[in-house]
């Protein structure tokens, strides 16, 4: 991995958060950690081929300060051009509603969704 580049931004969330971009070989992941809306996340995962980003509360909950509901993901992963999202970072409140999550991501957002699990293996091809 002689190409691997790293950038961090920083995203909007009650303390000091950042988000993360993988480059190499041509192909970007980034990783959000939590964050609110903001240009950065939009930003830096401009058309990443895997964005991977938090989503902790279903729709229904409404906006929580500093984390992100799916329309709202479905809003930053559409204005970038993101290739494939996967949500992670789901609080218990979500348990049971993953899939109606997903259509509220893809309400706004027309490429692949999904919702991430621990130890995942992800390939970026």
């Amino acid at each position: 991995m002689a190409d691997l580049s790293i950038e961090a931004t920083p995203v909007t969330h009650g303390i000091p958060a950042v988000a993360y971009r993988f480059t190499s070989e041509g192909k970007s992941v980034v990783l959000s950690g939590d964050t609110a809306p903001c240009d950065n996340i939009v930003a830096i995962s401009r058309e990443a081929d895997l964005l991977v980003i938090e989503c902790s509360f279903p729709e229904q909950t409404g906006p929580k300060p500093g984390h992100l509901i799916p329309s709202q993901v479905g809003a930053i992963a559409s204005e970038a051009k993101a290739k494939r999202v996967v949500l992670v970072h789901l609080f218990p409140t979500c348990k049971g509603k993953e899939e109606s999550m997903i259509a509220d991501v893809r309400r706004f957002y027309g490429g692949p969704v999904e919702v991430g699990n621990d130890m995942q293996s992800i390939l970026v091809a």
